[in-house]
């Protein structure tokens, strides 16, 4: 029987400043009902005439109307001497309800179930029993702040398992194939993480292969992209009809007598058809981002970056290499019109014009010499990379200012992968220098990630995250097969 809690068996953090910064210990507090409205919705019945009967209707379907009510609590205390966190706030922050078995109270780090009120705004706050008139009254003074939120995340602590994957080749990029949905129009409902693309390596006698995850089933395309040798550096999905999803692979070795190119299949890999991106010779395509298929960006070794805005079969060049010559390891858009790209030698290039224009961000001092492998930009001001060197660095002002972020065994091995699926939790691939991958987790925003527990392996090159509490990670050949690792 799995366990159930009791209201003692809870600790509660604010971080009253909001996302990737110090969690506070509020101690001696309560928390009223949650309500949380997040899957709440209204339905309306639609009717029709009964044909068997004048005087009656028959329903012939309904729709939702979800709900656009905020979540909600109150937190109560007891007045003191000195002010607690939550009652000197005065700007929106996140507060966590950790709830556990044992252990102690004061670490952040020690819960089983989690709940995360992210975005809260203060209401009314009500003090009771401030003042009596009777001498022998001995009750406590306190007070209950009223609290709204955005939303509620729901965190449980998660480990990670290996899926059964044939590949013979290691995992170079992943994707998922498609959103996620309930049973409908569309037809069956699909669920996060069951349904996915995997990219690998090349070999002197092989093409790259492509891999889909159907129904939580990895299986091998009838067709290979690209040629013998070649790898395959990114991959990606775009939809394009209700019923037809462009499957896109960037090859990602150099040809000295062709330019870059990538492959696109519309029948989930049956056929490729190549398209030729530029028309400089040996360029090729280390990164790419997909938003839809009017926006979609590549990066090259070179610097150079291109854009279609027709589901990729036609590329316009952005960026000519003048800010910047070295590997774009990542370029990734938050909006179609802000986006950043970075690479070796701390490059980082950032647009507000969904590319016409870039400018060059000056990254943080001493990491000049130093390759981001991969970063993410949560908001416009926030962004965190991963360097080559086991370090995390973010900003908090969109790259005017720098900061490391330190985690457990840092500042050795690479930092292959980042990935938030919010405001709040995120994930990092960090490669030891053996290597032996872990995968992390934060839950506060960035201010600390916790190694999940994972199989034994040699090294893992992408994630996808789905949510706060699943994941997917592949890499190189454990054994004789390519490593793909669910956390969840």
């Amino acid at each position: 029987m799995a366990k159930e809690y009791i209201a003692g068996e809870a600790a509660l953090w604010l971080q009253p400043d909001g996302a990737n910064t110090k969690p506070l210990n509020l101690g001696c507090h309560g928390v009223e009902d949650i309500t949380d409205p997040s899957n709440a919705g209204e339905i309306t019945l639609l009717y029709c005439p009964d044909e068997a009967d004048v005087t009656k209707y028959k329903v012939s379907g309904s729709f939702v109307t979800p709900s656009t009510s905020p979540a909600s609590t109150s937190v109560s205390t007891r007045v003191s001497k000195v002010m607690d966190a939550l009652e000197a706030s005065s700007c929106q922050g996140n507060l966590f309800i950790h709830k556990f078995s044992g252990g102690r109270r004061d670490l952040f780090s020690n819960y089983e179930r989690s709940f995360a009120l992210y975005k809260y705004q203060k209401g009314e706050t009500t003090y009771s029993a401030m003042a009596s008139m009777e001498p022998d009254s001995e009750e406590k003074s306190t007070m209950a702040t009223d609290l709204q939120a955005e939303r509620v995340t729901r965190i449980v602590p998660i480990d990670g398992g290996r899926e059964s994957h044939a590949a013979i080749a290691a995992i170079t990029c992943l994707a998922s194939l498609y959103d996620s949905r309930c049973q409908g129009t569309l037809g069956a409902a699909v669920k996060d993480g069951d349904w996915m693309l995997a990219g690998t390596e090349g070999a002197a006698a092989a093409a790259p292969q492509v891999w889909i995850k159907s129904d939580g089933v990895w299986a091998q395309t009838a067709a290979d992209p690209g040629a013998v040798d070649d790898d395959i550096s990114a991959i990606g999905r775009i939809p394009l009809t209700s019923a037809i999803t462009r499957i896109v692979a960037t090859c990602g070795t150099t040809d000295a007598a062709a330019p870059a190119e990538l492959s696109y299949s519309d029948d989930l890999g049956a056929t490729w058809t190549n398209v030729i991106v530029g028309t400089t010779n040996a360029q090729y395509i280390t990164s790419m981002c997909i938003i839809d298929q009017y926006n979609i960006w590549v990066g090259c070794e070179d610097g150079e970056i291109y854009k279609s805005d027709d589901a990729a079969l036609t590329w316009t060049m952005q960026h000519d290499g003048t800010l910047g010559t070295d590997d774009i390891r990542a370029i990734k858009f938050v909006s179609t019109d802000f986006g950043v790209a970075v690479g070796d030698a701390n490059l980082m290039l950032a647009t507000y014009t969904g590319g016409t224009a870039w400018a060059l961000i000056t990254g943080a001092a001493g990491k000049a010499a130093d390759n981001i492998l991969d970063f993410y930009p949560v908001t416009e001001d926030r962004w965190f990379l991963g360097y080559d060197d086991g370090e995390i660095y973010y900003t908090e002002d969109g790259g005017r200012t720098w900061a490391q972020r330190r985690f457990l065994s840092d500042s050795v091995g690479a930092v292959n992968a980042i990935e938030f699926v919010s405001d709040l939790v995120g994930y990092v691939v960090h490669d030891s220098a053996a290597p032996v991958a872990r995968i992390l987790r934060t839950i506060d925003g960035g201010y600390s990630f916790d190694a999940i527990t994972i199989p034994a392996n040699t090294g893992l090159a992408d994630l996808v995250a789905f949510g706060p509490n699943l994941a997917t990670a592949g890499g190189a050949l454990t054994g004789a097969v390519a490593t793909v690792i669910q956390v969840a």
